[in-house]
């Protein structure tokens, strides 16, 4: 079975942006950016709220992915 895409990376598609972009917009490495989509790591609470105010994509999918359920 394939694992979902994160659901952020799907935002990032219809807005243009590349990982570069995400990290420079939240202030992180682009590798913590890359290690987020890889699930090696997960956003912080205050990050997740950020992207989420900008996104409109629930909290929970951006810290744990589609499948959180």
């Amino acid at each position: 079975m394939e694992k979902a895409e994160h659901p952020l990376k799907q935002y990032m598609k219809t807005q243009g942006w590349s990982q570069v972009e995400l990290a420079r917009r939240l202030g992180v490495s682009e590798a913590m950016v890359s290690c987020v989509f890889l699930g090696k790591k997960s956003f912080g609470k205050r990050q997740a709220v950020r992207i989420s105010s900008w996104t409109k994509i629930p909290i929970l999918d951006l810290l744990y992915g589609k499948s959180h359920d």
